[in-house]
Parts: C-alpha cells; sequence; structure tokens
C-alpha cells in the first residue's frame, strides 16, 4: 500500500504529514490501527486505553520512527526508570560534537570513519562488542544503516540483551539501542546459563568445548526459533527499524496524541576548555494544546538550570587552573518513564567532570499531569491522613539493605538512615509507570558515591488503600 502526503498510525493518537511517498505492508498497517483502536478493561477494573505504541521525532537528524508503549525512551542505554525496563535508546549527536574518545569505539575519528564507509554501503569501524554474524549494512529509505547484536561485553559473565542501529544524517550521528530485559529474557532461556559465584545476577553463560553460547542463541533469534521471551524483544525490533521515516514534515499544529521529539544542544568552548552534550525531550499533540508547552518547557528549564550551573563553575575553574588534561565535559540525558493521555513521567540525567578522580552524576524528576496540565506533588498521590514520608522511608530502608545484601555489599547504617529518612527533600526524586511508584536516591544519599543512583521501585498494590481517589495513578488501580 502506497501513502501519498500524510501517514496515520491512528486518528486519535497521531498525524504526521511527509513529503515523499511511503510504502507500508498493507497487513502491518491494518494490523497497528487495530491495536491502537482496541479499548479493554485490565485486572484492576480501570478502563484502559490499549495504544501499544508511541513516535519518536528527531527534527536534527530529520527521522522518525514507532516503538512499544511498555517500553523506557532514553537517550542513552545505561538510563533506565526502573533498571528493569525494556529500554528503546535514541542518541542523537552532532559529528562535530562527538568525543575523541568514549566508550566501546564510539569516538569522534570512528564515526567520521563510519559515516563514509556507510555512504560507500560499507559497513565500516567495528564499534562495541557485537555477535560477529549479526554485523550488516541496512538500506533505509535511501540510506545506509549499520546493524548489529551485543549479548555479552565480558565474555561469559557479560550479560546484556542489545540490538544497535548506527546511521549519519543531517551532519548527526543516530545510535538507537534496543535493549531487553534481562531477568524475564535469562528466565526463559536457561538452557543457555548457569550458576555464577561471581556475577551478582546470580548466572552467566554457559560454555561447550570452551565456546560461550551467547552466538547458538543469536542463530535461534535469526531464525525465529528462541524461547518466547528472547525472541519478542528480538523481533520489535526489526518492526521499530521498520518504521523509520527520513524527511517527515511534521506540523504540531495539526498533530493528534501525544508526542515526543528530542532537542539537542552542543557546545565546544576551547578557550575554556568544555565540552556540552545535552538532550531533552519536547513535547506536543493534542492539537494546539497548551497542556504539552508548558511541560515542554518546565523541562526545558530544568535542564537549562544545569547546564548553565556547569558553564559557570569551570569558567570559574578554568580561569584558576589551566592544568587539566583533555576536556570537562556535560553529558545530560533523559528517559521517560510513562507517556500516554493521562501523565507523563521524566528522568533527567547528566553526567559531569570538573576535574579531580571521578566525575558526578546527577538527577531530576518531572511528572506531570496531562488533562489538569499540572505538575504531578508527591504528596498529592496519598490520602490526607496517611504518613506517607514514613511509609516511603520504611520501604526504601528495607529495600536498600535487601539489595546490598543480595549483592554481598556492606550497608552504611549512618547513610542510609539519614538519606532516606521521612523528610520530604529525601524524596523530591520520583516517578511514575502504570504499575509502581519509583524513588530515586542521588548518588551518595543513601550509599557510598560507587553505588551510584538508587532505585526503589514501590508497587501501586502494595499501598492502593492509601492512594489518593483523585490522584492521577488512580487511573491504573481500582482505588
Amino acid at each position: 500500500m502506497t501513502l501519498m502526503l500524510c501517514i496515520v498510525f491512528a486518528s486519535s493518537f497521531l498525524t504526521i504529514s511527509c513529503n515523499k511517498t511511503i510504502t507500508i505492508e498493507p497487513s502491518r498497517q491494518a494490523e497497528t490501527t487495530e491495536e491502537l483502536r482496541e479499548q479493554e478493561s485490565d485486572d484492576t477494573g480501570q478502563q484502559q486505553s490499549n495504544i501499544t505504541v508511541s513516535s519518536f521525532y528527531s527534527k536534527d537528524a530529520d527521522f522518525i520512527l514507532s516503538f512499544p508503549l511498555e517500553a523506557t525512551l532514553s537517550t542513552n542505554p545505561m538510563v533506565s526508570a526502573t533498571e528493569q525496563d525494556k529500554i528503546l535508546s535514541i542518541t542523537i549527536t552532532k559529528l562535530e560534537d562527538i568525543p575523541q574518545s568514549t566508550f566501546f569505539g564510539y569516538d569522534k575519528d570512528t564515526a567520521l570513519k563510519d559515516s563514509e564507509e556507510l555512504k560507500q554501503g560499507n559497513y565500516g569501524q567495528d564499534t562495541d562488542i557485537p555477535v560477529k554474524d549479526s554485523q550488516k549494512v541496512l538500506e533505509l529509505d535511501g540510506i545506509n544503516a549499520k546493524e548489529f547484536t551485543v549479548l555479552s561485553r565480558a565474555d561469559e559473565i557479560g550479560i546484556t540483551f542489545e540490538r544497535v542501529l548506527v546511521f549519519y544524517n543531517n551532519g548527526f550521528q543516530v545510535i538507537i539501542d534496543w535493549k531487553g530485559n534481562s531477568e524475564e529474557i535469562t528466565k526463559d532461556c536457561k538452557d543457555y546459563f548457569t550458576d555464577s559465584e561471581i556475577n551478582t545476577s546470580g548466572i552467566e553463560w554457559k560454555k561447550d568445548n570452551g565456546k560461550i553460547l551467547y552466538e547458538d542463541l543469536y542463530t535461534k533469534l535469526s531464525n525465529g526459533e528462541a524461547p518466547e521471551a528472547a525472541q519478542d524483544w528480538f523481533d520489535a525490533f526489526d518492526t521499530i527499524v521498520s518504521s523509520i521515516i527520513f524527511e517527515p514534515s511534521i506540523d504540531k499544529e495539526i498533530t493528534e496524541g501525544l508526542f515526543t521529539s528530542t532537542v539537542y544542544y552542543g557546545k565546544t568552548d576551547d578557550k575554556n576548555n568544555y565540552i556540552i552534550n545535552n538532550q531533552y525531550p519536547d513535547f506536543f499533540g493534542f492539537a494546539k494544546s497548551g497542556s504539552l508547552k508548558k511541560l515542554s518547557t518546565a523541562i526545558k528549564d530544568i535542564a537549562g538550570k544545569f547546564t548553565e550551573q556547569f558553564e559557570d563553575d569551570v569558567i570559574t575553574i578554568a580561569q584558576e587552573d589551566n592544568q587539566q588534561l583533555g576536556a570537562y565535559n556535560y553529558l545530560g540525558g533523559y528517559a521517560i518513564a510513562n507517556i500516554d493521555e493521562n501523565m507523563v513521567s521524566t528522568y533527567y540525567s547528566y553526567y559531569t567532570f570538573t576535574g579531580g578522580a571521578h566525575g558526578y552524576n546527577g538527577i531530576s524528576t518531572y511528572n506531570f499531569d496531562v488533562k489538569n496540565a499540572k505538575e504531578i506533588k508527591l504528596s498529592g498521590l496519598f490520602k490526607d491522613d496517611f504518613d506517607y514520608l514514613k511509609y516511603l522511608s520504611d520501604y526504601s530502608i528495607s529495600f536498600v539493605k535487601e539489595k546490598l545484601d543480595r549483592e554481598g555489599a556492606v550497608v552504611d547504617e549512618e547513610i542510609l538512615s539519614e538519606g532516606a529518612s521521612p523528610k520530604e527533600e529525601n524524596y523530591q526524586h520520583f516517578l511514575l509507570t502504570k504499575d509502581a511508584l519509583i524513588i530515586k536516591f542521588e548518588q551518595y544519599q543513601v550509599t557510598p558515591g560507587a553505588y551510584g543512583i538508587i532505585t526503589v521501585l514501590i508497587p501501586y498494590s502494595d499501598f492502593k488503600n492509601n492512594i489518593n481517589p483523585d490522584s492521577v495513578i488512580s487511573n491504573y488501580i481500582d482505588v
């Protein structure tokens, strides 16, 4: 089926005008439309919209794609809302702003060579640690992209499930990383794993005559013969890639539904020796809705506040000390814990290096009631007579102790009891999904800094009797 001028994923969800002919498989289009229009009641008794996909748009790299709503949309595969999500990370970086040295070979020199190789239809430079048989070149609407799969980054103990697509457009590098839920997949693929005394997960890849079995699993995945959880993750990537459209022309004034794009801000200051790579979300849709403009402005202000502070700090440092080897860095990105017609829950994460032995990881969260166009306050989730801070404190302390105990780590009782005490400022960073309240503790807040950001997940079902029936989360559980 060929459409001119306009492609519609669902009349109540997304309208995109396009300046080129787009070909869509008829069976796929019909299936998607049916999914998007379905309504069903879940086991909580709540009437739930069964919209199953969302969409992402980049003005800078000039493309659009669709992805499952169950996924966390992120700008970095390491930035997740819950640490257990399926993560679709889309990293967009201007070629000239790519650092000279990065992890897994994604440095500037490699990217420049890669871009030229792909123009010729060649796979180009090796990046990351791919399964060799997975490396291939795809042609996407006239633009060549490289694809590969990563199942381990540390021999038998490095377990991950990631499919990666890399392409270059409009002077930008785009890395799309579809990361599966490792816990879910490994449970369904028990034949490929064995007990481990080294990994905190308690398992590692099996070996057969010295050969690690992830290559065998990849073969099964490629043939459509892997266990269900793994195969679903693998196949979803193909659906995401097939949805990519270049050069879409989007009119924000007519777009229906809820839509996400990324705002990119990059800056290199040679005089003061610093580099900024910052990305934050922009939301639009619901045809001329001022609600989403208010949300986007709030997120922009949050991201801007941290970058401005970083610039002020490094300019001061540079004036006092010009002996720093290498540049000072700011890397900002985001993840979306929930996005639907009721609420948007966003997680902004940033890394700064201003000299010293190591950098600093900072966070900020913002939760937005779409229908009422206002920020969601933590206190508003609970009934007035419920001591929610004591509840969150008790739950978090117990959760962190159990987590560290499983990992064989020592609990610093003083840091934990203070950082998770029942004070409002200790619980300022929270996220909301369709199933749970998520508390994010800053680096150093409840554990020594080496543990980074600590995530505590509290299912709504655990405190359903104390949920405010007028709160936005009452849309997801029967209270």
